[in-house]
């Protein structure tokens, strides 16, 4: 059997994953695609929400396929979560099945850095899945970022979105509010989590970047007019 591995955090998990989890299986020559949902990616600082909520959105998700499956194997592994780790947990529990690794071009180039870089792409083939469909559009033009934004909320499983809701996960304006604060524009931000609604968790989080981030800007205008 031949299993394609997509690796992600999936915060959330939308309908750009799944397009590539079924091309795995019509071209890709994959018999079942595995989600191996991370609880923490070692390339990237922190995740929007909890592994448990991550977790519940990704078994909604696939809820209802047959050869696309949640895998919590690296909630049994200590961080941090290398790939080569989990591989070799994998390979220990079905040595039998021949494991590849879907992933984009830009994650491919990236792998050759990675920890134990070269003992895994002799462990296991990378599986390139299409940047374009057939006519040469983007196979499915949506990112989790977008969606914690509150955009494009349509490449949302609707049970997905549902759930999404329902506990309120994601705050648009605390989203929106960290990638302007990561573009540089710190006025933006503030403005973004000075109208931020939702949790109380989440109206407090905004209130604390927001007390940061003035304080940041306080501290530059100062720096700039009185050297």
């Amino acid at each position: 059997m031949k299993i394609g591995l997509l690796f992600g955090s999936f915060d959330p998990i939308h309908n750009g994953h799944m397009a590539i989890a079924h091309w795995a299986l019509d071209s890709g020559g994959c018999d079942e695609v595995w989600l191996v949902l991370s609880p923490q990616n070692p390339m990237k600082p922190t995740v929007a929400s909890p592994y448990e909520k991550r977790k519940a959105m990704v078994t909604l998700a696939v809820e209802d396929e047959k050869k696309i499956k949640l895998s919590t194997v690296e909630s049994d592994l200590e961080p941090p979560y290398y790939t080569i780790l989990t591989i070799e947990e994998l390979q220990k529990r079905d040595p039998d099945v021949e494991f590849v690794v879907l992933c984009g071009t830009d994650v491919k180039v990236q792998s050759g850095h990675w920890f134990r870089a070269n003992e895994l792409h002799k462990m296991v083939a990378f599986v390139e899945y299409p940047r374009y469909n057939n006519d040469r559009l983007p196979f499915i033009d949506v990112s989790s970022t977008e969606i914690r934004q509150g955009l494009k909320l349509d490449y949302l499983n609707p049970k997905v979105r549902e759930y999404i809701e329902r506990k309120q996960i994601y705050n648009s304006a605390l989203e929106r509010g960290r990638a302007l604060y990561a573009a540089g524009d710190i006025c933006g931000a503030i403005n973004e989590w000075s109208h931020c609604d939702g949790t109380e968790q989440q109206k407090q989080e905004a209130a604390t970047l927001r007390e940061l981030a003035s304080e940041i800007l306080a501290y530059r205008y100062t720096d700039i007019y009185n050297p």
